[in-house]
């Protein structure tokens, strides 16, 4: 049975950063955002919430039978940090998105890459270079006390999270020599979507009930507005004159095919994990 460890705080300010998985021999030296987009093809860039301010990311060991499977990136919703996280039973990090409706994990992109030293390094490329002109070898250096780290978490040791300084550059650890599977994932909030002719419209004007379609929508002065043919009256704010079994649409949990459908995402975070150790299923921790 597989575990979960809370292992590290990482503060970013994402609108700026780059997060970039390396190879220990290939972490580059200090740089600025005129060099950063070099590195967005060849490595793989973890996903970061685009927002202005600073944003804590939790560093998420997956663990069985004391070795690591998998690491998580996760920006939590509406988590106030807790230092004995890891003595609780089960870890909480993931209530903020089950709350406000986020129920499922959708995979947005991913990348295979090759570690010929086992030895990873998370760089965050922009930030770290402005706090530290040996943010660098920060980095890297980083690698024996991390290792010590981990390999006490492995063994069973539950420890509180660390942080880990903006001017650290990011972080190092030993895994496995190998191939990687990395991916960044966006929490969806699902929507039960109703097939069109199963959805009707109780027109204002006229209290004429018509089945919905599209063409139902026309430009006025460059907005799209709800149209009667039948009075040639323009409605605006019209998702209220819309129903579904003569109840009103909650067009937050509902779309109807052609309208509003699309579900609603945010940033989850990232998941990296040897491919020996992949199988198909990704979910929320809380599900596995």
């Amino acid at each position: 049975m597989s575990i979960y460890h809370v292992w590290a705080r990482f503060n970013l300010y994402s609108f700026e950063d780059e997060l970039t998985i390396f190879d220990r021999r290939q972490v580059p030296p200090i740089e600025y955002d005129a060099i950063v987009t070099a590195y967005k093809q060849e490595f793989f860039k973890c996903d970061l919430h685009d927002g202005y301010s600073e944003t804590s990311y939790l560093v998420v060991l997956k663990i069985n039978k004391n070795k690591l499977e998998e690491l998580r990136l996760i920006q939590p919703l509406e988590w106030e940090y807790d230092e004995k996280i890891n003595k609780k039973e089960k870890l909480n990090i993931e209530d903020g998105f089950f709350d406000e409706g986020y129920t499922k994990l959708k995979i947005t992109n991913s990348m295979k890459f090759n570690s010929g030293t086992g030895k990873l390094s998370f760089r965050s490329l922009y930030q770290g270079s402005m706090y530290s002109d040996d943010v660098s070898e920060n980095c890297i250096n980083s690698l024996k006390k991390n290792d010590l780290d981990i390999k006490g978490i492995l063994a069973g040791l539950r420890k509180s999270p660390r942080f880990i300084g903006k001017e650290e550059g990011g972080f190092s650890f030993t895994w496995k020599k190998g191939e990687y599977e990395a991916s960044n994932l966006n929490a969806v909030m699902p929507k039960t979507i109703y097939k069109a002719d199963e959805v009707e419209v109780n027109f204002p004007c006229c209290s004429k009930n018509q089945k919905f379609n599209t063409n139902m929508f026309k430009s006025q002065w460059g907005i799209r507005k709800l149209y009667c043919e039948d009075c040639d009256k323009y409605h605006t704010n019209f998702d209220q004159y819309f129903t579904f079994q003569k109840e009103k649409i909650n067009f937050n949990q509902c779309g109807i095919d052609g309208y509003k459908d699309e579900e609603e995402e945010i940033i989850y975070g990232s998941i990296i994990r040897p491919l020996s150790n992949k199988n198909d299923k990704i979910d929320f921790i809380i599900n596995e």
